[in-house]
């Protein structure tokens, strides 16, 4: 029984630090972006992410205003990258909370100079 309890405490170890390299990721509009699996499909440098279904943050957001990075969140067919499909999902102005979406635009504005 001891040894069970050792294990679950070692996975949720691992689960707290978010299996990356054991640091954790402390700004909250990081966090959005990590939950909503956003690196999954884009680049961006401050959340060492790679992915490369759409377009890459860093480039993409370069000098944008948050209302503008906002809008790419909430309506992302207003204005697709030249090259990538219109395939980012249209629901996260609904499905984040009004301050995950304020967290998540602050976090992209400030990693990308926005």
């Amino acid at each position: 029984m001891a040894a069970r309890g050792i294990v679950g405490v070692a996975l949720a170890g691992l689960v707290l630090a978010g299996c990356g390299g054991g640091s954790e990721v402390t700004d909250p509009g990081a966090q959005v972006f990590e939950a909503q699996g956003c690196g999954g499909c884009h680049t961006l440098e401050a959340a060492d992410s790679s992915g490369a279904v759409g377009p890459d943050l860093d480039e993409a957001l370069a000098r944008q205003a948050p209302a503008s990075i906002r809008e790419s969140i909430v309506d992302p067919a207003a204005r697709i990258a030249s090259g990538f499909p219109d395939v980012m999902p249209k629901v996260y102005g609904e499905q984040l909370t009004d301050r995950q979406l304020q967290q998540l635009v602050a976090f992209l504005a400030g990693s990308t100079g926005g």
